[in-house]
């Protein structure tokens, strides 16, 4: 069985240091957020599964939209995440749904 796990950055779902999606997201530019090791990963703030390819889906997100845009990409995922969360995924979607309200919040806010 083929070891999974990056040697330098210690990785669990690596193949070998050359692929390594942790050690290929660290070299991603400037100002993108990269992915944690699993004992530091984040299911609310920063799911590791978004940032695979060296930018984290929400900054690609953002770049494509206009700021209204993004406003309403924000109200639709609080709303999709308070009105499931009896059904799906309990207090985890309240906490889903109040960091798009935080970030909401924050750009209206300029913080």
């Amino acid at each position: 069985m083929e070891n999974k796990t990056c040697a330098t950055c210690k990785f669990e779902e690596a193949i070998g240091h050359d692929n390594c999606d942790m050690c290929l997201d660290n070299d991603a530019a400037p100002g993108y957020r990269t992915r944690l090791p699993k004992e530091q990963q984040d299911d609310i703030n920063s799911p590791s599964h978004y940032t695979v390819g060296g930018i984290e889906t929400l900054d690609f997100i953002k770049a494509k939209l206009t700021p209204e845009m993004f406003e309403g990409y924000c109200i639709g995922n609080v709303i999709k995440y308070v009105s499931r969360y009896r059904y799906k995924g309990g207090v985890e979607d309240l906490k889903k749904a109040r960091w798009y309200l935080t970030e909401l919040i924050a750009e209206e806010t300029d913080e």
